[in-house]
């Protein structure tokens, strides 16, 4: 048996200290090297590996993400992401999102949770998606570096990119079922409460802002390169939008 593969069998005891069991009952060179391996000890280890991943890779960009799951896995929220087949997926310090990002979809999904946790809520899926647009993913638009779109797509799927014609910016716009700004702030409670919120890069920086009921058809038709007389014949309050963009500097003359 080689070293990488000696290596990744504590690996996989330092991710999964449950696996020790079906790890020893091999009997080859894998069941050897582990049966070595303190169980209480790989346990304590692992639980002070899980928090230190939680606290350094997510819990600062994905502070409402990783409080919901606090609050609704209980204490072993760590443990259980950090256990799941997606954290293999991570780039560096999950620099591109995906181990959290996949966490929480297989969560939401119907992934086995840890024992003792409560349901997890309809919105998780939405408020990670949130986090890691403002995080994530225009910041590393931003910087010129590679995001992970398939992961967008699972997160937010009906999210759609707006520009050119008269569009001063490229435009994200994102319908949400559930107020996601305010969830950041208290992320345990919410009402259902459907609107839309339009995203872009602003000198660098990711601007926000939710955005009346028309804004996308809107954006549309201004990507088309459509006159002001063409918006205004599609709706009676389509004026205000227009009014609205550009105001915000997204609409040229």
């Amino acid at each position: 048996m080689g070293l990488n593969e000696q290596m990744g069998a504590v690996d996989q005891l330092m991710r999964r200290p449950q696996d020790l069991g079906s790890l020893l009952g091999g009997g080859d060179d894998v069941a050897r090297i582990v049966s070595t391996v303190d169980s209480e000890r790989a346990e304590a280890v692992h639980a002070v590996f899980a928090e230190l991943i939680a606290a350094r890779w997510w819990q600062p960009r994905f502070p409402a993400t990783v409080a919901a799951l606090g609050h609704f896995l209980g204490e072993g929220y760590a443990s259980w992401l950090v256990g799941q087949p997606c954290f293999l997926e991570a780039e560096g310090e999950d620099l591109r999102g995906n181990a959290l990002g996949r966490g929480v979809l297989a969560a939401v999904a119907g992934a086995e949770l840890p024992e003792g946790a409560s349901e997890l809520p309809e919105w998780l899926a939405e408020l990670c998606g949130y986090e890691y647009l403002l995080a994530v993913g225009l910041p590393r638009r931003a910087a010129g570096e590679e995001v992970d779109e398939a992961l967008e797509a699972d997160l937010l799927p009906d999210a759609t990119w707006v520009e050119g014609g008269r569009l001063t910016k490229r435009v994200l716009v994102v319908p949400f079922t559930w107020p996601v700004a305010e969830l950041q702030e208290e992320p345990h409670d919410a009402e259902p409460d459907s609107h839309l919120r339009l995203l872009w890069l602003e000198e660098g920086a990711v601007a926000e802002v939710e955005g009346p009921h028309l804004a996308g058809d809107v954006l549309a038709l201004l990507a088309a390169g459509s006159e002001d007389a063409v918006v205004l014949a599609a709706d009676e309050e389509a004026g205000a939008a227009l009014d609205w963009l550009r105001g915000l500097g997204l609409l040229a003359v």
